[in-house]
């Protein structure tokens, strides 16, 4: 039997050599009991990568000497690897894709290894001193940067980032989102290009927006407020800071857990049903011909709440047959701003 057993394993480590299936290849149990110190599950694709990066016909490894050598010389540029990642922070020369592969570390390329380094820099270098650590990191990320389509259609509709995926990389503003504020984050995110996510910098400032408008729904005040430039970068359009106050407070007028305010869609809508929609005209009497009249405009939204404005404004009034009172002689359009006039 233990012949047999050495024969077996003998075969694996051929197979292995030359590229063969999973299920041919060596397992933890036959590198540890051939050698391999060192070797663990952590470890064993990289030992494993390292023996079939031999020749396929397994003359590089027909010796226990050999092999081990093999293995050993693997772990150490690993651990070397490891350390070299878990220690940026952001200067220096910038960990490569091939930095990534040394360690053990699958799924960094050209394309996305920027934004990952962005990630191992952020981090403790005690939450990225080990392959598990950093593929997690990597994984998280790739995850993530998959759901940057520009508003196009949702390639993940079944699996979607959360916060713990968002906090994996990171982004310490996701920590406490619930799962209203990491609805919104995703559609954000969803919304972006991938340069516009490609760093932990802007997903964090993503994330900080979302955080606090879920406090705005909760009916408590954000810290920092939130700005008409911080909603025009979620993608809302007409937000003027004239109007923040009552965008805001339609915010706030939504369900405490989010749920309204969980999508672009549903903060632009909100946005939009305060635009000023109808005019109250106040203390338009005349007491004598050629008086001056001062008109006090209350403009209100499509609720018939009162709405902040900008800008001049420009109306036309006529008689209503007594001389003494004026009315609006046709619909009046009021521009964001003016809260009053006076005509003569």
């Amino acid at each position: 039997p233990e012949v047999e057993t050495l024969a077996a394993r003998a075969a694996r480590v051929a197979a292995t050599a030359a590229g063969a299936a999973a299920a041919s290849r060596l397992t933890l149990e036959d590198l540890v009991q051939l050698g391999g110190a060192g070797v663990t599950m952590a470890t064993l694709p990289v030992a494993l990568k390292a023996i079939a990066d031999t020749a396929d016909d397994g003359s590089g490894i027909d010796t226990l000497v050999e092999l081990r050598a093999v293995v050993t010389q693997a772990l150490t540029a690993s651990a070397t690897a490891v350390d070299r990642l878990s220690g940026y922070s952001g200067s220096g020369p910038a960990p490569t894709p091939d930095d990534y592969r040394d360690a053990g570390v699958t799924g960094v390329t050209s394309s996305n290894v920027a934004a990952i380094n962005s990630a191992v820099a952020v981090l403790a270098s005690a939450q990225t001193d080990s392959i598990v650590e950093l593929q997690a990191v990597v994984n998280a990320y790739v995850a993530i940067l998959a759901e940057a389509v520009a508003g196009g259609a949702d390639p993940t509709p079944f699996s979607q980032p959360s916060a713990s995926t968002y906090v994996a990389i990171g982004v310490s503003s996701a920590s406490g989102l619930s799962l209203s504020g990491v609805s919104l984050l995703n559609d954000v995110v969803r919304r972006s290009a991938v340069s516009g996510i490609d760093s932990v910098a802007e997903i964090e400032t993503l994330a900080s927006l979302a955080a606090r408008i879920m406090a705005v729904a909760r009916g408590q005040q954000p810290v920092p407020n939130l700005s008409a430039a911080e909603l025009a970068a979620l993608g809302l359009t007409g937000g003027t800071e004239a109007r923040l106050t009552a965008i805001l407070t339609s915010f706030a007028s939504t369900a405490d857990d989010g749920s309204g305010v969980d999508s672009v869609a549903e903060l632009q809508a909100l946005a939009t049903a305060t635009e000023a929609t109808g005019v109250t005209l106040t203390g338009a009497t005349i007491v004598a011909r050629n008086t001056p009249v001062t008109l006090t405009v209350q403009v209100v939204d499509a609720q018939g709440r009162p709405s902040a404005l900008s800008g001049s404004v420009r109306f036309s009034l006529t008689a209503d047959g007594t001389g003494a009172t004026f009315a609006p002689a046709s619909p009046l359009t009021l521009p964001d701003g003016a809260t009053s006039t006076t005509i003569t």
